[in-house]
């Protein structure tokens, strides 16, 4: 599924990035919104009787998560869209299949992928713990 979709994707790994991003953020405010709906708009006793904090957020409280939210959404897509518009690349098989290749360059690919994306994700939360402006964020 992947495969067919990455055919479907424009050429710009921005264009990639924006539009999985964007489906992305879609999809969470839908759901976010679904579950403010049901707990805030329609609340009822038992909905509310077992919560930590039963008061009504401020909505600056609720903007401010949403947009944390956001640029969450759009820092974790990078790499997925990097791996998207590079499947396009003759460098990259994906994991489209192995007919033409080797297993052990789908093994050695996925330790690649693997490893970047930690490091990736493990970079972005020390310079978060270590920047006070990425602190502000993080926290």
């Amino acid at each position: 599924m992947i495969c067919a979709a990455s055919e479907l994707l424009p050429d710009s790994l921005v264009a990639t990035w924006v539009l999985v991003a964007g489906i992305s953020v879609i999809c969470v405010t839908l759901g976010a919104w679904l579950v403010f709906w049901w707990l805030y708009v329609e609340p009822s006793y038992s909905k509310w009787q077992h919560k930590c904090c039963a008061v009504y957020p401020k909505p600056t409280v609720v903007r401010r998560e949403y947009l944390q939210t956001i640029k969450g959404i759009l820092f974790a897509f990078m790499v997925p869209a990097a791996t998207l518009h590079l499947r396009k690349s003759p460098m990259t098989k994906g994991y489209c299949g192995l007919e033409d290749t080797s297993v052990w360059r789908g093994v050695g690919e996925f330790f690649f992928i693997l490893l970047f994306t930690d490091l990736w994700e493990f970079s972005h939360h020390v310079c978060a713990h270590k920047f006070d402006w990425w602190w502000n964020i993080h926290k």
